[in-house]
């Protein structure tokens, strides 16, 4: 019972209380990074990267996107909602559907970053498929935002093994936005 105490605590309703989606998406994620979810066992492993891959874990799971969509899935059934962005486990797909959906902000200059809301998603370009991160908005400070993050660590990697909270520049970052 005390082993699985963490996991169920990321798992626990937050009442709305008036909160919006966006504030609700926040709050989710952190109670998520509250709980220090990490790889147990090797790379991309373990009950917490099962947590947000639907039961997947191993090497080729790599788990940013379903961390990150897991608190807007959370979001989502509170408030009883569809989910405003692609619950997904590629970055890839995710941008891809924001763009079909027009909920996709590529590239965002100085005064566009107004659009990007707390609960947004980052989508970090490179990589094989265009995208090699992802992680939650909690907020746009000028030229900086402040991010949840999953299977990253403090130098940033796209494959680490916690979910923490990070601040990160807005160079090659595209997004998809909750509204």
């Amino acid at each position: 019972m005390e082993l699985t105490a963490p996991l169920r605590a990321a798992q626990h309703r937050i009442e709305p209380n008036g909160r919006s989606l966006s504030q609700l998406i926040v709050a989710y994620g952190r109670q998520n990074v509250s709980q220090k979810p990490r790889e147990v066992g090797g790379p991309n492993r373990g009950p917490w990267v099962r947590l947000y891959m639907d039961g997947n874990d191993g090497a080729q799971w790599l788990w940013c996107a379903g961390f990150a969509t897991f608190p807007i899935k959370q979001a989502a059934a509170t408030l009883g909602i569809p989910m405003p962005v692609l619950r997904d486990f590629g970055v890839a797909n995710i941008a891809h559907h924001a763009k079909d959906t027009n909920h996709f902000l590529g590239q965002p200059s100085a005064a566009d970053r107004r659009r990007i809301k707390p609960g947004s998603l980052f989508l970090e370009r490179g990589g094989p498929n265009g995208y090699l991160h992802c992680g939650i908005v909690v907020s746009v400070d000028g030229d900086t935002m402040n991010t949840l993050e999953g299977n990253t660590n403090d130098d940033g990697s796209s494959n680490g093994l916690e979910a923490i909270a990070r601040t990160r520049g807005f160079g090659n970052m595209d997004f998809a936005l909750v509204r």
